[in-house]
């Protein structure tokens, strides 16, 4: 069985040039952007994802394409987009931030969707595609050996961003599949996405607070403890 064994390595060996196998996964090849100028018509549903100050969209037809903030600000019917994303509550932070001052409806997260399929995971996004669409994305320049990794190239960045656009695009079909079959989508469609633009306004915004009450409700605390300390 040993021998058997050696020869099929050595078979293997053979079929890679005379190199050990790695088991290192291939890179995944970065798709075609197409950049448009001219403000775009985006009337139906789009994923969206960033990279820099390029935005990123792919819709359900059609490549992705890429485009500048001030070109996304003049953009028809944004307003009344159908917006997926993996954690869009970060994406539309950023975007009001640069100055984009309408927010899209939030029509499917899959960061969200995957947290409540499975709370224990980190649900990034490269393991949602791996598991739910046999997929791999391409993932940024890592340094190897305790060297540090080369800066990436633009173009690579916005690749990179439009292949995670089109894998959340894929992503709601399997996830919303899968949300159902729980008995989970409600708890996504009603409660989890219609709070995302209030916690987008949060994060904006901050919240006031009432500095007095909370130094009462410390004294409080305090006071109960030390009574339940005395106590023991």
């Amino acid at each position: 069985m040993k021998s058997l064994g050696f020869q099929r390595f050595l078979s293997e060996l053979a079929s890679t040039g005379g190199e050990a196998p790695t088991g290192e996964t291939p890179a995944a090849e970065l798709p075609a952007v197409r950049r448009v100028d001219a403000a775009p018509a985006l009337e139906g549903s789009w994923a969206l994802e960033m990279a820099g100050d390029q935005i990123v969209l792919a819709g359900a037809e059609g490549g992705p394409v890429a485009c500048s903030l001030d070109t996304l600000a003049r953009a028809k019917g944004w307003d009344r987009t159908a917006l997926a994303g993996h954690d869009l509550k970060t994406a539309l932070v950023a975007l009001r931030r640069a100055g984009l001052a309408a927010t899209p409806r939030a029509a499917f997260d899959t960061l969200l969707a995957g947290y409540l399929l499975n709370p224990e995971s980190g649900n990034r996004l490269e393991d949602l595609a791996r598991e739910r669409l046999s997929r791999e994305l391409p993932l940024p320049p890592s340094g190897k050996r305790g060297k540090t990794a080369e800066p990436e190239a633009p173009e690579a960045g916005v690749g990179r961003a439009a292949a995670r656009a089109m894998a959340a695009r894929d992503l709601v079909g399997p996830l919303r599949a899968a949300l159902k079959e729980q008995g989970l989508e409600k708890l996504l469609t009603d409660i989890e996405l219609p709070l995302l633009p209030i916690l987008v306004e949060m994060e904006l915004e901050g919240i006031a607070l009432d500095k007095g009450v909370l130094a009462g409700i410390s004294a409080e605390i305090g006071k109960r403890l030390l009574d339940l300390e005395t106590r023991i």
